[in-house]
């Protein structure tokens, strides 16, 4: 019995790995604003080139917990 192969019709597309997303910081929060400068920081070409850093950053800023919102005015208040 011959073995029958299946291939996928649609080729894979991969994210290039060296492009990184810029994050988005919640606009107020010193931490993620914090984060933010040092991802630019790390991000681009220069002395501070880290782009395992500038990872690390932007997932800190992506998961980063919230416990207040924003009022009428724009100033932080507890939920």
């Amino acid at each position: 019995m011959a073995l029958r192969m299946t291939y996928q019709r649609e080729p894979i597309t991969l994210s290039d790995p060296m492009e990184i997303e810029e994050p988005k910081p919640v606009r107020g929060c010193e931490t993620c604003q914090s984060a933010m400068e040092q991802w630019q920081r790390a991000s681009q070409p220069g002395l501070a080139h880290d782009l395992t850093r500038a990872v690390d950053l932007a997932i800190e800023i992506r998961r980063h917990p919230h416990n207040w919102k924003l009022d009428h005015m724009g100033q932080r208040v507890p939920r």
